[in-house]
Parts: C-alpha cells; structure tokens; sequence
C-alpha cells in the first residue's frame, strides 16, 4: 500500500511547515526569478545537490513510470504536473545544505525509517537511496514520508554540533519516558523562570534515547513574520536529551543551557533529578594526569597528553608554565618531576592539560565542583575543534575507561 495522501496537484509539505524547519520557502517564491531559478539549474552540478535520486522521489510522489535519462527532462515532467514543485525541490536542497551541519544526521534518520517505508510505494527507492551517498535523496524520501522526520534532523544536528551542555542525573529509566510525557510542565518552568517566551517545538526518540527541543524566543520579543513569510522567526533551540540514566541540557551558549538547567531545577520534586554533576576527588584528577604521563607500565597509548599550563608553577616566583608538544610529553614533566617541579602535583594549579585521542586534540579543564571549594569534589570540563556527536561519546566513554574521571562537554 502506498502512503501517498495527497492529490498530485498539493505540495508535499506546506509553506508553513518549510518555515519551522528554518527555511525561508517565501523568500525562495518571491525571488525565485531572479535567485532561485539559476541556484536549482547550478545544483544539478554540485554536491550536495539535486541528483537522479532525488527527481525519482518525486517521480514516485506523482506516479510518473519512467526512467530518468536526463535530469533536466526530469525536472521538466515534473514540473509540467505540478509547477509549483520546483520551489519544494529547491526547498530541500536548501534544507539540506544550509540548515543542516552533519550529513551523519540525516544518514541516521534515514536508516531508521526502513519500516515506515515497508510495503508502500517507496519502498525499492529506500533501497537504492540506503546504497548511495546522497544526503539530498534521503532528505526528499524523508519529506515525502513524515515531515516531522526533517525536524528529528534538525535537533539531531543541534546536538551533534560544538553544543555547550549540563548534565543532570535522572533517578532510573523511567525518569526518561516521564521527561517527554510532561514536557509542557518543563516548559512552564523555564518559561517562568526566563521570562520569555518557550514553546515545545518537538519530541521524538531516536536510538533507545529522548529528545525535548524547546523553541526559545532570542530577544524580548519575538519578531512577527512579514505577510509574505519571507524569512524563519527568530528563535533557538534547547534540546533536553536522555542518555545512560543522564539528562543533558544542550543549549547555543553555556549561559542558556545553565539557565534551562535551573529552570529544570525547579521540577526536582516531580521529576526526581539530581541537578549536581558527577564530581570527583582531586587526587583522582591528579591520577588521571599522571597516568597519562607515567614513564613506567601501561600508559594508555590511545590517549597520550601533549600539553599542560599550570596557573601557578612550583617554579621560583611560581610562573605560569605552559608545556606543549607535537608528541607525548611525558618525557618531559618527568624530567622537571626529577628536579624538583611536579607540575601535576597540585590540581588547583593546572589550568589545563591536553590529551590526544583519536586523531584530535581534547582540552580538560579541572575546576571545582559546586560553590568552589576543594572540599565540594571537582569536575573536569573538555572541548575541541569539530566535534561530532559521536566522537563526543567514544571519547567520553573512553577517559571515563582509561581515566576513571567523568568529563563534561562545554564549548570553550
């Protein structure tokens, strides 16, 4: 059975919808003879761009029973059924290109679609996209599916991003589902809290894990869309995640996602969260350092340390010292250890060590838990350039391994 509702002369999505998925669907009508036109014709050569793939998910969408030759055919049979397609094709391109930072996000949508797909009319052309490279194609399919799956996209991508995050605790497993069933009670509570406008944008699971995205308005007030709906309204995003027993709050500055964290605070009661994040003993810190330095037994060779400045140095007149290296520097913190200057001795002086792992260089930043005393235990914040959301967890999971610290992302 095909899932195809709507009439070959209706559009697969509305122009409403293509505005809340950030892409200005007005701006593309009204300038699409001077910009739009040209843009489509030139992504017919480019990458991502509109290929065979793609022109096939909307063949299938208006049941054309043909092979594809030559796209700009293609595009012409399509068009002759319903001219106003060319703005969703370009729609999706756009989408794809510009509202998007992570193809893996749209891969990974894709591929847990398959059995939204069984048994309809796209089914063979699930198939033949899965094989290709084609995030545009995927994205098409998708559109034609659920739009709601290009939303799932767009917080994905939210959370794959250079994201600041705060971490709290959530009680047991079923915490989790109580996060999505009574989103609009967060809402309420941040909403309080920040004195703005914040609406649920959308909720979905992906992968055996929760996401919450909360529209928050940017400025006092919300700008209003002009008649012809030429650009998106400004708002941000908020994602709440669940993830192993943990909820992340994953936020555009540092400052937001501490905000929506303490808004969240406010529901302790109702939602049995621990608010304060994993924090650990000083000497564990140290531990860590010093495991990654040490001359002697099984140094961890997937993780090596390359730098390390200090805030106060045991050095004379106690300087700030900042090693770094192309390679391990092991050799030589060991070397200034035999002298006299352990600069891994104390944690509250080491302003930061780096580690390499994986082909990119993460920067751990121990600082102190809670009020700022020692006595509170200490957390270790981590960055680094280009982060994906799944280079994040591999590296998460394996200081955690290889360190017996927890690490807390923050964009720095």
């Amino acid at each position: 059975m095909s899932q195809q509702t709507a009439s070959k002369s209706s559009l697969p999505i509305s122009e409403d919808d293509w505005k809340e998925l950030i892409v200005p669907y007005g701006k593309i009508k009204n300038k699409w003879d001077s910009i739009y036109d040209s843009e489509l014709e030139d992504d017919f050569e480019r990458t991502p761009g509109v290929k065979k793939l793609t022109l096939l998910c909307y063949y299938e969408y208006l049941d054309i029973d043909e092979k594809i030759s030559k796209k700009e055919d293609a595009l012409e049979k399509i068009l002759d059924k319903n001219e106003k397609l060319k703005y969703d094709l370009y729609a999706v391109v756009y989408f794809s290109k510009y509202c998007i930072t992570s193809p893996s996000t749209i891969k990974s949508c894709f591929d847990r679609c398959e059995s939204l797909v069984d048994g309809t009319d796209y089914e063979d052309l699930y198939d033949d996209i899965s094989e290709s490279p084609d995030q545009v194609a995927r994205a098409a399919l998708l559109h034609f599916i659920d739009y709601n799956l290009l939303k799932d996209i767009i917080v994905l991508d939210h959370c794959h991003g250079q994201t600041p995050s705060t971490q709290a605790t959530i009680g047991n497993s079923d915490k989790a589902d109580k996060i999505v069933d009574e989103a609009g009670e967060i809402r309420d509570h941040m909403e309080q809290f920040e004195d703005r406008d914040i609406d649920i944008w959308h909720d979905f699971e992906h992968e055996g894990e929760h996401y919450v995205a909360i529209s928050r308005e940017i400025g006092d007030d919300v700008e209003q869309q002009v008649e012809e709906n030429l650009e998106e309204a400004p708002a941000e995003l908020v994602t709440l995640r669940t993830r192993d027993g943990r909820l992340e709050v994953m936020a555009n500055s540092g400052k937001i996602a501490s905000r929506a964290r303490s808004g969240l605070g406010k529901s302790d009661q109702d939602f049995d969260i621990e608010m304060d994040p994993p924090s650990t003993d000083s000497n564990d810190v140290s531990g860590a350092i010093s495991t990654l330095d040490s001359t002697e037994g099984d140094s961890p060779s997937e993780m090596t340390l390359r730098g390390l400045k200090n805030k106060n140095s045991p050095l004379h007149g106690s300087p700030t010292v900042e090693i770094r290296g192309e390679s391990d520097i092991s050799m030589a913190i060991e070397q200034l250890r035999e002298e006299g200057y352990d600069l891994t001795e104390s944690i509250g002086n080491v302003e930061r060590f780096d580690v390499r792992y994986d082909g990119k260089t993460y920067n751990l930043y121990p600082e102190p838990a809670g009020s700022g005393s020692d006595d509170g235990g200490w957390i270790v914040k981590y960055g680094a350039q280009g982060l994906s959301d799944t280079e994040r967890r591999d590296f998460e999971e394996q200081a955690e391994e290889l360190l017996d610290i927890p690490v807390i992302y923050e964009k720095r």
